[in-house]
């Protein structure tokens, strides 16, 4: 649950515990964007004002181990791609697609994969690093404007992290979602601007 007061009905409750499968979903109109955009400024403005006994506190581990491919490591690399110049931008969206493709089936992604990208027998849960990182990628992918199904993976995954209170999220990753938030809302004022 939020540390906040919602009027957009897909931050009401933790969805990572309980998933929005987004059926049949009334996403349309003015009074959803506007609520869309009332809960996201909320979020944004937690996270500027949060002191930091608020936040989760104990610093991020890497998962434990040398078994399977670490979740965390493809997403680092897949940041860092994306960001600089002379990246693969089109090699690296094929990496990430497996686990687009995996959030938006399951809603949740795991701490290590197996070799052809299946869960591994010694996963765990992605923890909130693992997906304001993912949401990293996606907003990276997104801004490019490579495929709008990047911005959709994007809009639900932030839904899902800004159901959560702050003491689920790290410190350290506020200022990695108050940019990706800011990216989101530029990239649906675009959207907004094309129609």
């Amino acid at each position: 649950m939020t540390d906040y007061v919602a009027t957009y009905d897909h931050v009401k409750r933790n969805l990572f515990e309980k998933p929005e499968r987004y059926f049949y979903c009334q996403c349309d109109g003015q009074n959803f964007i506007d609520h869309w955009r009332s809960a996201r400024t909320q979020f944004r403005k937690a996270l500027e004002e949060g002191k930091r006994e608020q936040f989760q506190l104990e610093d991020y581990t890497q998962p434990e181990g040398g078994n399977g491919i670490l979740l965390v490591d493809i997403l680092s690399t897949s940041i860092n791609t994306l960001s600089s110049k002379t990246g693969k931008r089109e090699e690296t969206a094929g990496i990430l697609q497996p686990f687009i493709m995996k959030y938006e089936v399951f809603r949740r992604l795991f701490d290590r994969y197996e070799e052809g990208l299946r869960r591994h027998p010694d996963a765990v849960p992605a923890k909130t690093k693992e997906y304001s990182l993912f949401a990293e990628c996606l907003a990276l992918l997104a801004h490019q404007g490579l495929n709008l199904q990047y911005l959709s993976t994007l809009l639900k995954l932030n839904d899902a992290l800004s159901s959560l209170p702050l003491s689920a999220i790290y410190f350290d990753d506020r200022k990695r979602l108050i940019n990706i938030l800011n990216t989101e809302e530029k990239l649906i004022d675009d959207l907004a601007v094309m129609d």
